[in-house]
């Protein structure tokens, strides 16, 4: 994983900017940032090199507070063009007529660019100022024709301008202005751009897979930050991961599974980012998910519980029995897909209250006791949502959640839950919820 710290030298510019009859004093000041005098705009230098959605970007630079700043954005379409150097037609003023709330027929796909890593800018069609590969499309506020939910992006590796819908993925590069910023939910305690950030896996490297069955093998691994492969912990005779503080990344996934003693993972407290899935599944005697508590990012799907089994043989459901809420992951932001099946003592996902995004499918299952939602700062399913065989989950719930989200799923089945009154389809919610 690329290291998402930024270092650039700092600078000190104050400037004056005229919004219709008012004068207001705007800065840009400290590393990382960039003054364009002529727009008046602060840029940040570097560009995140992490594919996002949408509405992630809007978090993103909604939640940001770099050099103390809370009033970061996405650009406009028109903000945006004013970076491209050595592409004429994309350039401010250049012949492309995409503009912010642009229904030009005429550019109703965007406009091509130039040639491929032939610009000025170590290849790039960017002011020289600025860094950052920008190879996919760059998100900005502007939609399509001023309605639609499909946003304009300029790739600066070739210089040109396309749309992208709510499914599609780009990069960022935020931006500070005299125009006020939306107003984005989620609060600096969920800061998403603090996720995506603030991750520094270390230089203490594993290079290779690991595989933990007693406290032998976690002694060797006592001081190492990243494991450049798979760590999987199954059968094992441990009671705690004693000896993994330090554990920052993994770069593959991690698998904590069938450890019949196993009471915690405490130890994983400083595990912030993994690359692939996360899998915990039949641990009987673990209560909490404690030890996630930085876990920030999961590139891959979390999946808590499982079955084995099914069509011509038996189903057998393996949760984590006595585990009873999801407090441990107070810090996750983004997971590529999240399934809670079959952990019989689990309640509610209220633990997880930082998540903002689920990249793929949303899937609760046979979890009797599951009563409640409550993730109040969702925003995005990519994928499918499935919430079944859940005895005491009322249908109000899931309706609720979907009324939430700013891009819902393309695919839902609600069934055989508490009630079960409205079938595979529960939008708009019901009157009948509280």
């Amino acid at each position: 994983m690329k290291s998402l710290f930024l270092t650039t030298i700092s600078i000190l510019t104050c400037i004056f900017v005229a919004v219709g009859c008012h004068s207001i004093e705007f800065e840009c000041v400290g590393d990382g940032v960039w003054l364009d005098e002529e727009s008046g705009l602060c840029w940040e230098k570097v560009a995140i090199d992490y594919d996002v959605l949408f509405v992630e970007a809007e978090l993103f630079c909604g939640s940001m507070t770099t050099n103390g700043y809370h009033d970061w954005r996405l650009p406009t379409i028109d903000e945006q063009r004013t970076l491209v150097v050595g592409c004429p037609p994309i350039e401010e003023g250049g012949s492309c007529g995409v503009h912010d709330g642009s229904s030009d027929p005429d550019y109703l796909y965007g406009c091509d660019g130039c040639g491929y890593l032939e610009g000025p800018n170590d290849g790039y069609y960017l002011r020289p100022e600025l860094d950052g590969t920008c190879d996919k499309g760059v998100w900005t506020s502007s939609r399509k024709d001023g309605t639609s939910r499909t946003y304009w992006s300029i790739s600066f590796a070739n210089g040109s301008i396309n749309s992208r819908g709510p499914m599609n993925s780009g990069q960022i590069r935020c931006v500070r202005g005299p125009e006020d910023p939306p107003s984005i939910p989620g609060g600096d305690q969920c800061s998403f751009a603090n996720a995506l950030k603030d991750i520094d896996c270390g230089s203490e490297v594993w290079d290779g897979d690991v595989c933990i069955q007693n406290t032998l093998d976690v002694e060797q691994l006592m001081g190492v930050e990243r494991i450049a492969g798979n760590l999987e912990i199954m059968n094992s005779s441990m009671v705690n991961l004693d000896g993994l503080d330090s554990l920052k990344c993994v770069d593959e996934s991690v698998n904590i599974s069938s450890n019949t003693v196993l009471e915690n993972i405490d130890h994983l407290v400083s595990l912030a980012w993994v690359g692939g899935s996360v899998v915990l599944y039949d641990n009987p005697a673990l209560e909490s998910l404690g030890g996630l508590a930085g876990l920030a990012l999961v590139d891959g799907g979390l999946f808590i519980g499982a079955t084995q089994g099914g069509d011509e043989e038996p189903l057998v459901v393996l949760g984590n029995d006595l585990l009873a809420d999801l407090s441990g992951l107070s810090s996750l932001a983004r997971v590529g897909g999240l399934s809670i099946v079959g952990n019989a003592a689990l309640t509610g996902l209220d633990g997880a209250a930082c998540l903002q995004s689920i990249y793929g499918d949303f899937d609760i299952r046979m979890t009797p006791a599951v009563e409640t939602i409550s993730l109040p700062r969702l925003r995005a399913v990519r994928s499918r949502l499935h919430f079944l065989d859940n005895d005491a989950l009322p249908d109000c719930e899931a309706c609720e959640l979907l009324d939430q989200l700013t891009l819902g799923p393309d695919y839902i089945n609600v069934y055989d839950n508490f009630g079960d009154n409205l079938g595979h389809v529960c939008s708009p919610v019901p009157e009948n919820c509280p």
